[in-house]
């Protein structure tokens, strides 16, 4: 079974014990696809991704686990594409 937990303001405390009760996996077997959704254009939003990732990896969860999603690489609402 594969479960989607989402939050606004990353895991903390109350919200990574939430988490691994929803999981219900051991972390070690515990994937992540982390998506930044602010602007990842500036230094604070980069180091922000930073301190995220480490706070999953200091629950558990393997660092070749987690996955970071580009947002900025989604086609934009006008782009027209090249016809093949």
């Amino acid at each position: 079974m594969r479960t989607l937990f989402l939050t606004s303001s990353g895991l903390n405390e109350n919200t990574s014990d939430v988490f691994w009760k929803c999981i219900n996996k051991d972390p070690s077997d515990t994937k992540v696809v982390f998506i930044p959704s602010a602007s990842i254009r500036n230094d604070s939003a980069k180091e922000g991704i930073a301190v995220c990732v480490e706070r999953l990896m200091n629950m558990g969860i393997p660092f070749e686990n987690i996955l970071i999603y580009d947002l900025s690489l989604l086609i934009s609402a006008g782009c027209q594409l090249p016809r093949t």
